[in-house]
């Protein structure tokens, strides 16, 4: 079921405090057909959208979920708990046969009223207990401001709002399954200018009496209207307690109290991060620590208080550690310790990825394992309960959370030290649901560290897990076009990265009647590898008759256990093939196989491979295509050739001593392959750190700058989806986002971060400085070029990626506000959303979707438009 509660908490700039009523009644219009996280695409806007057509009147509109094709205005009234429930007359099992779940998708809007009697500033809480179904735009309307929404449940998310005496409008985009839709409207007072949000702490366990990790986070909200919050004091009072800042030696300072040198813009939620040193302390098993935490700032009436709960576990339990993720945010996973003594080598890791919505710590989710006797089992998060799917930003959380549990051994006793070591290059790729899919990804683009692959109830990719042919922009889309929206998410296709997985190890695990995740999907995989390997049965298909989504034993029953054993008892990594082959789409996403990695491509986004036949006098015969860079990476437990043959060319060394990665690597410049050490090409060319497409520019750490050169009206704008967007990206992956104008940030501060530019050169002093690096070349006023095309009719914007130094950048700008929205509006917040290194996007974007794109493509190596890679209406 689909719950949406929206709450507001409201403070009265009067003497007397009237707590509005909830809206009594909401008018609903729907179901309209959705493709789930297509962008655009509301059937309305082709008849004036939502805010111009008339409203709960008797107007028939298309839309074939309905009968007679057609729907019109409904009403629904909340509850006796305040949840409204929108229900249609849909035969929505009709919808379900052909299409799956994806065809019972719908899209609505849902409009409420209420009245204030006097100007109140207030807090906002809008929440979706359904994250996959539900929100199609991540944001609600107050009147005619955008507003940030809660899609996944988490209830300690506010954000601030103010309004005026008079009746005002919630506008809601709805979408949902079936009739399965709930939201709840509610108000009360608050009283501070910046409120702790309670309930999304980040804290390590305390582990025998030991605090685990170091690292340690709690959110506050700015709840002004306008004014910023400029640094904030934290302490700590308790005997023994000491604090610092993240990255300095606590241990030696022994300070009671920091100065986080931070600004936190209006209505902007911020995780405050810091590290800790607590003494042993008596914690039962089972029971918590409290530690109380105050924050002081100029803008505060006082202090505000914090307590820091951390749970109390003993050795030999699943425990949570803490660590600074990629982008310096403070995260956990959980480590499970293994029973015996590791190999002096460590113990290899069972690395298990969670399903949607699951936390990672959740007993119920590492209880579903038995002990393992001499393994590791690591359970990362993903950054948030849906992980980005395991991709992209996902991908890398859990690789950290991996390689820093190695590195630091958090929780581990000394006496334990040297005996308990954790082998991050030896590992058992696994996981369940969301996390079956996410082992097929891990596997397959870092297969030279597994031992073996046991994925459980996954799906293969986002095209079979949720059809695209439904989604509504797809009737009109020229076949070009589509191609090069579908090759944005293709690098995340597990099925065609399943050559890298040859010669590992694998056992599939599925329930014979799972409707949630059809066990067509890992049936399909083993058939693949199966084929590949020349091989009937060298995948193990586990399928348990009878059996749905989750079951006792899904992932850790008697078989399961075997084969665990099997590859963990006595952990050699598989021998590498004798013909083998390593592939990718994009060198950013991609590690090594046979300890060959790809790092750039002759075709950006066209698909790059080596096929490699290995002699017996450790001589590799190496064929290219698509490759233009190459290199050897060093891999525990591996050796690497002494003579290669690249194409027809033969590069010849001593034994085990060919020229490795970082500083050496094979490049086809012209039309000979040579040994290259020079790496400045990394500052001016498409590398693995900086390739695209457009949602790598979160994959570091960001800095949003907007623009404050424009009209009044358009820095406002900017300032308010600045705000918007980095709300959003803590809600979806807990982002520490620092927001600058145009006049107050620095070039040092620049460089160590991703910078995302709202406004273009002649609203934002940055994308002025910048613009001559940029393949979007602006012109007079607002209008910009890309490749011989002229844009500068109203309502058009353009979203593009550019290299900043060795990190990205990306620019959102328009040739009006309404051109600027629209393109503002194609940030790629979840996985699935086809956005290329760049996208123009016009007036008819908002109702045709895809097929309304202006202009979409991928940039050349050299960051410059190339005609082959784009397309142009």
């Amino acid at each position: 079921m689909n719950i949406w509660l929206l709450s507001i908490f409201c403070f009265s700039s009067i003497y007397s405090q009237i707590i509005p009523i909830p809206p009594k009644e909401w008018d609903i219009l729907g179901p309209f057909p959705y493709g789930y996280r297509e962008l655009g695409a509301d059937p309305l806007e082709a008849f004036g959208g939502i805010t111009k057509i008339p409203r709960a009147d008797n107007t028939y509109y298309p839309s074939e979920l309905a009968p007679f094709g057609k729907v019109t205005w409904s009403k629904s009234k909340p509850d006796v708990n305040g949840f409204v429930e929108p229900s249609f007359n849909i035969s929505w099992d009709s919808f379900g046969g052909p299409f799956g779940w994806a065809g019972q998708l719908w899209q609505g809007w849902a409009l409420g009223d209420f009245v204030v009697q006097n100007e109140v500033r207030c807090l906002i809480q809008c929440v979706d207990f359904d994250y996959t179904q539900t929100f199609t735009q991540d944001m609600i309307y107050l009147d005619d401001e955008i507003l940030n929404m809660n899609t996944v449940a988490y209830q300690f998310a506010w954000f601030p709002i103010k309004l005026s005496s008079g009746r005002h409008t919630i506008r809601i985009k709805i979408s949902g399954q079936t009739n399965s839709e709930q939201f709840m409207c509610k108000f009360a007072p608050v009283d501070n200018k910046i409120s702790i949000l309670t309930g999304d702490d980040s804290v390590p366990d305390i582990l025998d009496g030991n605090i685990v990790s170091p690292y340690v986070s709690f959110p506050i909200l700015n709840t002004q209207d306008s004014d910023w919050i400029y640094g904030i004091v934290v302490e700590v009072s308790s005997p023994g307690v000491f604090i610092s800042s993240l990255g300095e030696q606590i241990k030696t300072q022994k300070l009671k109290a920091i100065s986080l040198d931070i600004s936190v813009a209006p209505g902007q939620i911020y995780a405050l991060g810091f590290q800790l040193s607590i003494p042993t302390i008596t914690c039962r098993t089972g029971s918590s620590y409290s530690l109380p935490i105050t924050i002081r700032s100029e803008k505060l009436n006082g202090t505000l208080s914090h307590n820091l709960t951390f749970q109390c576990k003993t050795w030999g339990e699943s425990y949570t550690y803490t660590f600074l993720d990629f982008d310096g945010s403070v995260h956990y996973a959980a480590a499970y310790p293994p029973l015996n003594s590791c190999p002096s080598t460590g113990c290899p890791v069972l690395f298990s990825l969670h399903g949607a919505g699951v936390i990672a710590s959740s007993p119920a989710w590492s209880g579903a394992y038995n002990r393992q006797k001499e393994s590791w089992i690591i359970f990362p998060t993903g950054r948030r309960r849906f992980a980005f799917d395991w991709q992209g930003a996902g991908m890398k959380n859990a690789f950290t959370a991996l390689n820093t549990f190695a590195d630091d051994l958090p929780g581990v006793p000394a006496t334990k030290l040297n005996i308990t070591r954790a082998n991050n290059h030896q590992v058992v790729y696994a996981g369940h649901s969301m996390g079956g899919h996410g082992c097929l990804e891990l596997a397959t683009h870092y297969p030279d560290i597994a031992l073996a692959v046991v994925p459980a109830a996954g799906w293969i990719k986002w095209e079979y897990y949720v059809p695209f042919m439904i989604r509504v922009s797809y009737d009109w889309i020229d076949p070009v076009l589509q191609g090069l929206l579908r090759s944005s998410i293709a690098e995340y296709y597990s099925d065609l990265y399943t050559p890298n997985l040859v010669g590992i190890p694998t056992i599939v695990r599925m329930g014979g009647d799972d409707e949630v995740v059809p066990p067509w999907h890992l049936r399909r995989i083993a058939r693949l590898l199966n084929q590949l390997n020349s091989n009937l049965t060298f995948v193990n298909v586990s399928e348990v008759p009878g059996q749905g989504h989750w079951f006792d034993g899904v992932v850790d029953d008697a078989v399961l256990q075997r084969f665990y054993d099997q590859h963990m008892l006595f952990p050699v990594l598989p021998d590498i093939p004798k013909s083998f082959e390593v592939r990718t789409l994009n060198p950013s996403s991609s590690g090594s196989r046979g300890g060959i990695q790809i790092l750039q491509l002759l075709t950006p986004y066209k698909l790059g491979k080596i096929t490699v036949d290995v002699a017996g006098n450790n001589t590799w015969s190496m064929k290219t295509y698509n490759v233009r860079r190459f290199g050897f990476a060093s891999i525990k437990g591996r050796s690497l050739p002494s003579t290669i043959q690249v194409d027809s060319q033969i590069f010849s060394y001593a034994p085990n001593n060919v020229p490795a990665l970082p500083d050496h690597h094979y490049c086809k410049l012209t039309t000979d392959w040579v040994l290259c050490s020079d790496q400045n090409w990394t500052t001016n060319e498409k590398n693995p750190n900086c390739y695209g497409p457009a949602r790598q520019i979160y994959e570091n750490k960001v800095h949003i700058i907007y623009g404050t050169q424009g009209e009044p009206s358009d820095t406002s704008n900017f300032l308010r989806r600045a705000t918007w967007l980095s709300n959003n990206l803590y809600l979806t992956g807990r982002y520490v986002i620092e927001i600058f104008n145009d006049t107050g940030i620095d070039a040092s501060t620049a460089e160590s971060a991703n910078l995302i530019l709202l406004g273009g050169p002649t609203e934002n002093l940055w994308t002025a400085k910048l613009q001559p690096t940029f393949p979007v070349k602006f012109l007079g006023g607002r209008s910009f070029n890309v490749g011989s095309m002229i844009y500068d009719e109203p309502f058009t914007g353009i979203m593009f990626i550019a290299p900043w130094k060795r990190n990205l950048l990306m620019v959102i700008s328009g040739t009006d506000t309404n051109g600027f929205n629209q393109a503002f509006s194609i940030f790629p917040t979840h996985t699935g959303m086809t956005i290329p290194d760049f996208v123009v996007v016009g007036e008819g974007f908002s109702w045709k979707g895809d097929s309304g794109m202006l202009s979409v493509g991928f940039w050349s190596n050299q960051w410059s438009y190339d005609s082959s890679l784009s397309y142009v209406q």
